[in-house]
Order: structure tokens, then sequence, then C-alpha cells
């Protein structure tokens, strides 16, 4: 039984990438923090705490969770931004409130420990690149079921959402 004062709860699943990511072990310092805060940051969606949603795709500013893709096939991405260089955690939602955490990379500026590019401009090869092999990777996961698909922030998170 849930109780009123309960904190809503959503659920993440990760990929090895991103499980190894955040869980370490880490090279140095700098490293070992950085990938602190990635983990604080997907915590905030995983405590259910209130998440900003940009539904247009590449216009987010300061969204937390915001759309990378046409409605076909939604990308989404956790915008993982403090400190500089900000990450992108690329992925998809399987159904409301479980989004699933597929990619990461670095947002503007080369990280040496992470092999990914920086994604730059939206309209770059690096972003059309994640994108694509988020997609592959979410059929080859879940071959045979398409993410979720849907046309408000309340498709996708159930509660303490808002849009941005």
């Amino acid at each position: 039984m849930r109780l009123a004062s309960d904190t809503p709860r959503r659920k993440l699943l990760l990929s090895p990438e991103i499980y190894e990511l955040i869980s370490g072990p880490y090279d140095n310092k700098d490293m070992a923090r950085r990938c602190a805060r990635i983990a604080a940051d997907l915590e905030t969606f995983v405590k259910g705490n209130l998440v900003s949603i940009c539904m247009e795709p590449f216009r987010a500013k300061t969204a937390y969770l915001a759309k990378l893709s046409d409605p076909d096939v939604d990308v989404w991405e956790i915008r993982c931004q403090d400190p500089r260089p900000g990450f992108r955690i690329i992925g998809h939602f399987a159904k409301r409130d479980v989004f699933v955490a597929l990619k990461a990379a670095p947002r503007s500026k080369m990280v040496p420990w992470h092999p990914e590019p920086p994604l730059d401009a939206a309209s770059s090869p690096e972003w059309k690149s994640i994108i694509d092999r988020s997609k592959l990777e979410w059929m080859s996961h879940f071959p045979g079921n398409s993410p979720l698909t849907g046309v408000n922030i309340n498709d996708y998170v159930s509660t303490n959402a808002i849009a941005s």
C-alpha cells in the first residue's frame, strides 16, 4: 500500500556502458567527481524528483529531459549540465516512468577519459550517430518492442514533471 506522503519513484535501466560510467573504477579524481555528478543526475529521475521536460527536439535550454527525435522512435537525453563540460545520457522510455539509458557523450568538449567525441551543434554528425546507435542498441536489447511514444510530458512521466 502506498501512502500519500510516499515519494513517487521512477525506474532507470542502464546499459553496461552507463553502468560502468557511474560505478567505476575511475582512473583519476576528475573522472570520479564527474561520474559521481552524472550518477546524481540520474538519481534525480529515480527518486521521482521534479524534472523539467522539453518536447521539442534541440530546444531544451535548461531542461533536465529533452526529446531528440521525431515521434516515430522517440530518442531522449538526460542533460547532465553541471559541471562543464556537460554530458548527455541518451536513451528511450520503455513505458511511462521507465527510462532506458543506453549511450553517454560529452556535450561540447572532449573528455580524455571518455571515448565518445563531443556532440557539438544539433546538426552535427556526432548527434546523428549517437541517436542512430541508441536506436540500434534498443533494438538489440528489446527486439520486436518499440520504445514508448507520446505527445505530452505526462505520456512519459506521471508525476513531478513540468514543461520546459
